[in-house]
């Protein structure tokens, strides 16, 4: 007997759910800056583990300018996020650029750990063998950034699998 939903509880998206979210809901996406934290943080990536209290809204563009601008963020007048007119060093660069890519890594750990545990049970895949082939290679990549020409001053490849595939 299949469970109904109940309508008092509110439904949370799975991982699937989100990252083959279509465009549309993708741009519901909220960005904030945390001052304490100087560091940027997105409603769809961080809202299971809990946003900072001292957390400032931003625009997608505005999070787009400050991010690849290549320079380092810091907090301005009421802690909003301005680009410092100090140079960061390419050892700087080189660590804000791994923790953008270890976070994209976090992002698809979810996706991977479902197709494991559907392998081992013989149920049915949430992906398709292609989309495992693209999400996997994606993964290897990200893995594989640091040794790639011109890092840290390099962009991350764009995921496959919320990319609509």
């Amino acid at each position: 007997m299949e469970a109904k939903p109940n309508p008092s509880k509110p439904q949370v998206p799975t991982l699937r759910e989100i990252l083959l979210a279509p465009a549309a809901a993708r741009q519901e996406e909220q960005f904030y800056y945390s001052p304490s934290r100087r560091g940027f943080f997105s409603s769809r990536l961080h809202a299971s583990v809990g946003l900072p209290e001292d957390k400032i809204e931003i625009t997608r563009e505005e999070h787009a300018a400050l991010v690849g601008s290549g320079k380092e963020i810091e907090p301005g007048p009421g802690g909003r996020p301005r680009i410092s007119t100090r140079v960061a060093t390419v050892e700087e660069k080189a660590n804000w650029k791994r923790q953008e890519r270890d976070a994209a890594l976090r992002a698809t750990d979810g996706l991977v750990a479902r197709h494991n545990d559907e392998q081992l049970l013989q149920a049915t895949d949430t992906l398709n063998p292609v989309q495992l082939k693209q999400l996997l290679q994606y993964r290897q990549a990200l893995r594989d950034l640091p040794k790639a020409p011109g890092f840290p001053d390099i962009v991350l490849p764009p995921n496959p699998v919320a990319g609509g595939h």
